[in-house]
């Protein structure tokens, strides 16, 4: 932490709260020292920006209340509209930063739950190995998420000697009440600032090996799930007809071998509360839409253990209840011949002969080793797969046709406590082919972050943090996006550029209109709408309708996904794809693609279970004879 850390901090944390307090400072100064250079680059731009536009509107007054001069320099000129997403930015770091802190968790009546004694489902850990030089291995995995995982799991069974390469660390716990500041710094991909080229993108991705599957919700769906509308069926078939050469029957086989491994089964009644019930109870949110669609409604399956409800799945899980891809795949291969390194960057794939040659950074050691395989596995996911592949060279078709599940909060806050903070955080859904509606919630911190709200507005919602019910609607993008290389020479890093045009802005219309029209048929004050930062509250429809007309404006909506997809389509002929379906890089005797980068397009639901379905099909075809 720097004393340029410390400015910045203090800068931000001014412009949003009118106050510094020194608790809020150091934590908001140690993530921004820990972020990476370009994210850090970016929050030290926005303290210095902010601070110098500020100065020309000091002073002004709105009834007393800080938050001019906020509301000026966010106006319509163009000076306001350009400073909006420096002011969004600055505005979710510094409630972040501030609502991080258990003293203020106690002004909000929230506590979370003590930790408890581990499930027995989970249990022992990994003792990463250490290279002392090159290895040669049979396989190597790049990428320890839920595909790598099982793919390395199947390939170690067998009697594979595999190198399963993970950039992030190996955590063997989390914490039960964690500095959610902290989390975000240490736990998701560039401090949860990766951010499309045109900034309007947020893209959350966990670092670490079992990569997401370690801090999401553990929703387990897929196409053709019974569970929900008939309509998801079409999303395979659709793929085969594009060209997506993968056997579904084997897949779904595949996929019912990994429901059992996981544990996979509906959320029993305990963690559930009064926030899914809300949005269970008929109402706006199950009308069907003017085409006559059926909706589909229900409590969702996961591979969550015994739940306690703690709220805290997105910062992992401290009381062992997820019975993870890590625990149930990669822990008995450990046992094998699987070598798990961690803090390990590969900066470009070789061919050589029939071998693949992976250039390793160690980060920990300032140093760097080659990895000599006979077969390589890219389990990166879509945007670091893509990006390997274009630093190496190989391939085609690559960085392509990338989509995403987009997700938009719709929050309700009612007169009377509804406790969604006490359980789990995603549970209940409402399906309708096109959407799909799910009840969340966040825990104080990512809740403020969310809030599109300054001053004294801000801190009346926070006060009534208990009061509130959430609920998110999920859609898929078109697959329209790229992965492309910025910088230059060993530093290229991938940048995505969205694809993301006023379709995909507007599609999500119905699902919030249906959110709030239920929130506000069931007595709800006023409804927020995080993905319109500069909407306010809604007290009617008629005001619903009129902040859902900035879902036109691009400069006004912020787009979040937590689900990349595409960018390495699978196609077998290879002027249209990048692997085959038999999982192979075109043009490479020894490269493998298996993630979420091979997908067509987005589902439009939780696509772990497919990818984790896709892996257990692609590690047993390369664990056999003729693999």
């Amino acid at each position: 932490m720097t004393s340029d850390d410390q400015a910045t901090a203090e800068r931000i944390l001014r412009f949003v709260l009118g106050e510094v307090t020194p608790d809020a400072r150091r934590r908001l100064a140690e993530y921004v020292g820990t972020l990476p250079r370009t994210p850090a680059r970016d929050v030290r731009t926005t303290a210095r920006l902010l601070d110098a536009a500020a100065s020309l509107t000091r002073g002004q007054r709105d009834g007393g209340r800080e938050r001019a001069p906020i509301e000026p320099m966010a106006g319509a000129g163009v000076r306001g509209r350009l400073l909006r997403r420096p002011m969004h930015l600055a505005r979710t770091l510094a409630h972040v930063a501030h609502y991080s802190d258990p003293d203020t968790w106690r002004s909000l009546d929230y506590e979370p739950p003590p930790a408890r004694p581990p499930s027995p489902a989970t249990a022992p850990s990994l003792v990463p190995y250490v290279p002392r030089g090159d290895i040669e291995a049979d396989v190597c995995v790049i990428g320890a998420g839920a595909a790598g995982c099982i793919v390395a799991h199947h390939l170690a069974m067998a009697g594979r000697s595999v190198v399963l390469v993970e950039e992030g660390p190996y955590r063997v716990t989390f914490d039960a009440a964690p500095d959610e500041m902290r989390v975000l710094g240490a736990v998701y991909r560039l401090g949860a600032l990766q951010l499309s080229r045109d900034r309007r993108l947020s893209i959350l991705q966990a670092s670490g090996v079992g990569g997401s599957t370690m801090v999401n919700n553990g929703i387990c769906t897929y196409p053709g799930d019974p569970d929900l509308s008939p309509a998801r069926d079409n999303v395979l078939e659709g793929w085969r007809r594009a060209g997506f050469g993968l056997d579904l029957a084997a897949l779904d086989l595949a996929r019912q071998d990994v429901e059992r491994r996981l544990s996979v089964r509906r959320l029993s009644p305990g963690p559930l509360g009064r926030n899914a019930a809300l949005l269970l109870e008929p109402g706006a949110a199950h009308r069907s839409a003017a085409d006559g669609r059926a909706t589909v409604s229900g409590i969702f399956r996961t591979n969550l253990v015994d739940c306690l409800g703690c709220g805290l799945c997105n910062y992992g899980c401290a009381h062992g209840r997820r019975a993870s891809v890590v625990d149930r795949y990669l822990v008995e291969a450990g046992r094998r011949r699987l070598r798990l390194v961690t803090g390990a960057r590969v900066r470009r794939l070789e061919q050589r002969g029939g071998h693949t040659v992976a250039h390793v950074e160690l980060a920990d050691r300032g140093q760097g080793c080659r990895i000599t395989a006979s077969k390589t596995v890219l389990s990166c996911g879509a945007i670091a797969s893509s990006a390997l592949l274009l630093r190496s060279a190989l391939g085609s078709n690559v960085g392509c046709r990338v989509s995403y599940n987009l997700s938009f909060p719709v929050l309700a806050r009612f007169p009377e406590t509804v406790h969604a903070d006490a359980e789990v955080p995603m549970s209940a859904y409402v399906d309708h082919g096109t959407h799909i509606l799910e009840s969340v919630f966040f825990p104080p911190a990512a809740f403020a972050a969310l809030l599109p709200e300054w001053g004294a507005d801000h801190r009346e919602s926070m006060a009534g943090y208990r009061q509130f019910a959430g609920a998110a609607v999920l859609t898929g993008s078109r697959p329209r996006g790229r992965v492309v290389l910025s910088g230059s020479g060993r530093n290229r890093e991938p940048a995505v550029a969205s694809g993301l045009g006023p379709v995909d802005r507007r599609r999500p219309r119905e699902g919030m209109r249906q959110l709030a029209g239920h929130f506000l048929a069931q007595g709800a004050s006023y409804v927020l709408f995080p993905a319109l930062p500069w909407s306010g509250r809604a007290t009617t429809m008629a005001e619903v309708e009129r902040i859902l007309r900035q879902l036109d404006d691009g400069g006004s909506v912020s787009l979040t996904t937590a689900h990349p997809q595409g960018g390495n389509a699978m196609h077998d002929d290879p002027r249209l794809g990048a692997a085959d379906s038999s999982f192979r890089l075109h043009g490479s005797p020894s490269i493998y693609v298996c993630d979420a980068s091979v997908f067509p397009s987005a589902l439009g639901i939780n696509p772990q279970l497919t990818v984790m379905a896709m892996a257990d099909l692609c590690g047993r075809r390369l664990a056999g004879p003729t693999g």
